[in-house]
C-alpha cells in the first residue's frame, strides 16, 4: 500500500496584507481507480473555491 500526501499552499493577495492557506490531502495510491481521483480533484477544486471565492461560471444554455 502507497500512500502520497498532496501539499496544496494558495496565495492570496489583497490590499490589506497577504495571505497564505494550506490544504493537506492524503491519496491512497492501492488500487487507485477513476472515482478516487474525481474525489480528490472534487474536494481540491472545492477547497480552492471556497479560499478564492471563485464560482463557476453559469453554463452557456
Amino acid at each position: 500500500m502507497s500512500n502520497v500526501k498532496v501539499k496544496c499552499e494558495l496565495f492570496k493577495r489583497t490590499n490589506e496584507s497577504n495571505n497564505f492557506e494550506t490544504f493537506d490531502f492524503n491519496l491512497q495510491l492501492t488500487n487507485f481507480t477513476r472515482d478516487d481521483l474525481l474525489s480528490f480533484l472534487t474536494e481540491l477544486h472545492g477547497s480552492i473555491s471556497k479560499f478564492t471565492n471563485i464560482t463557476p461560471p453559469d453554463e452557456a444554455s
